[in-house]
């Protein structure tokens, strides 16, 4: 789920961010080299070009997919996350939004494909497994979680983006199980907590050290999107 701001950072912020603060969907989603709408980007001198980059050691390799930042379509590459565990349809074995080779697990940018693999670890480490309800979102199944959705539908995007601008479909967004608490989109009063989660008041402590922030309106939706509606 997640709703979000249209005003997002792209992915290059992004990965800035996070080296300062961190020391098959069905083919269709996939994208060949020629496909329209999605040109190709030039390496940078510093190395592959935008979302292009290894998935981090330790992490799995998805290929490279159809991701939206702020509406626009880019390439970009998946990594799966070994033991985080996720019960989405993009993870999920034989379902129709089926991301090839997930296994099961979490699905995220590969920029973000380090972090997240520490802060499972590390959570780990404390005595939590961390689990999550999604990660990945395809455009199909974003379009469709819209549809189902009364709010969405009807131009409310506090709790399901409209397709093409959800922090899911750029792979930087996790919904995580064991909290589920909804709020309101400011990070003062009315932000969605839940003390009473062991994961929330985990994520709480330590999620920013990992480069994630919670949306307001969800307890239960954490980022790397650095984005102005994240706490």
């Amino acid at each position: 789920m997640g709703g979000a701001s249209r005003r997002r950072a792209t992915v290059i912020t992004l990965v800035a961010a996070l080296v300062l603060t961190s020391g098959c969907a069905a083919t269709r989603d996939v994208l060949g080299s020629g496909d329209a709408g999605s040109p190709e980007v030039a390496a940078t001198p510093d190395g592959p070009p935008p979302g292009r980059a290894p998935c981090h050691r330790g992490t799995r390799n998805l290929g490279l997919h159809r991701v939206y930042d702020d509406g626009r379509p880019q390439r970009a590459r998946l990594c799966a996350v070994p033991g985080f565990t996720s019960s989405d349809d993009e993870s999920t074995p034989g379902n129709a939004f089926y991301v090839r080779g997930a296994k099961g697990q979490v699905v995220v940018h590969t920029d973000i494909s380090g972090p997240t693999l520490r802060l499972f670890r590390f959570a780990a480490r404390k005595g939590l497994t961390l689990q999550a309800a999604s990660s990945f979102r395809t455009h199909r199944h974003q379009r469709l979680t819209c549809r189902q959705n009364d709010q969405c539908r009807n131009g409310d995007y506090t709790f399901v983006a409209p397709p093409g601008f959800s922090y899911h479909q750029t792979g930087l967004a996790i919904d995580l199980i064991g909290t589920w608490v909804r709020g309101k989109q400011s990070c003062g009063r009315g932000r969605a907590v839940d003390p009473g989660s062991q994961v929330w008041a985990f994520m709480e402590k330590n999620a920013r050290d990992f480069g994630f922030r919670q949306y307001a309106a969800e307890s239960w939706h954490w980022d790397a999107s650095g984005s102005e509606d994240r706490c």
